[in-house]
């Protein structure tokens, strides 16, 4: 299930590490970290030259699927819109007992 879900990800021609996959897939890097490793054993996921730092803070191997040779940047996530906060109270005694 899971081997599926990263497979199918790296097909649309991302570079990614294995942790980055965890935060794509919202999945547990605990998770996922065999899942990767064993489709590198595979010859699914081709590591790449390039490393980048991860969660623990050591270096991990970008990877990609072995059919994906364009690269292709992850979309840029969209911010959320910013939430109003609670309307002040018009008078300072009701900001003191309820506020």
């Amino acid at each position: 299930m899971l081997r599926i879900a990263i497979i199918e990800l790296m097909l649309n021609g991302y570079r990614l590490t294995a942790d980055e996959i965890a935060k794509q897939l919202k999945e547990s890097v605990l998770a996922i970290r065999p899942r990767v490793s064993e489709l590198v054993k595979l010859g699914t996921l081709v590591k790449l030259t390039d490393r980048r730092i991860n969660v623990s803070g050591m270096t991990a191997h970008v990877l990609r699927h072995k059919d994906s040779l364009t690269a292709v940047d992850l979309p840029q996530a969209i911010p959320a819109k910013p939430r109003r906060s609670a309307p002040q109270a018009l008078h300072t005694d009701q900001n003191a007992l309820f506020g």
